[in-house]
């Protein structure tokens, strides 16, 4: 079964990562992306896309864990950056993309931010990156820490337009052994 998943991961990253791309004069369409936490939660894959209303949902993750994600983002006229933004200090690890083709910042103790940058000299209308975060937390009391974490897909925006962005919020709970993981409901 992982190699089945390592090779649809490779595969999928071979269209994304490589599909050039001529960027319009004008792009008013936004871009698309789908993020998936691929191991570690009862039910299999998790997958958000940009499509998804996340205004009443939180994901459930267990404390000092390793868990693996894909992020991929689309856009006809040539996507510009995927970004994950996450404010807890989360690592990021086993990167499926070379190391001069992203960068990770930190301010140390609130957020992480993982930023991949297209190049409008030689656009793309897709790409995909893969690899490990691990929701690392130092207090190991049954408390429940609240994170949130931002991805966004931005594209050109045209020629000589402005870029359109994408993004969605995703409210996060890093919980203990006794709580339930996964995508949950947040009662109104």
């Amino acid at each position: 079964m992982k190699i089945r998943i390592y090779l649809l991961a490779f595969l999928a990253l071979g269209l994304f990562s490589r599909c050039a791309v001529t960027i319009p004069a004008q792009d008013r369409t936004p871009p698309t992306f789908i993020f998936e936490i691929t191991s570690g939660l009862p039910g299999g894959v998790l997958r958000i896309t940009s499509e998804d209303d996340l205004s009443n949902k939180v994901l459930h993750l267990q404390r000092n864990t390793l868990y693996r994600f894909r992020f991929s983002g689309s856009d006809a006229g040539g996507l510009a950056a995927l970004m994950m933004r996450v404010n807890w200090p989360t690592d990021f690890m086993e990167l499926s993309i070379d190391r001069d083709e992203y960068a990770i910042a930190s301010d140390g103790a609130n957020f992480r931010e993982l930023v991949w940058q297209g190049r409008r000299s030689d656009p793309w209308s897709g790409y995909l990156i893969a690899g490990q975060l691990n929701t690392i937390i130092y207090n190991q009391s049954y408390a429940v820490v609240d994170a949130e974490w931002e991805l966004t897909a931005s594209d050109f925006g045209g020629a000589a337009g402005s870029a359109n962005a994408t993004t969605k919020t995703l409210r996060v709970g890093l919980v203990d052994d006794t709580q339930e993981l996964g995508l949950l409901d947040v009662p109104d």
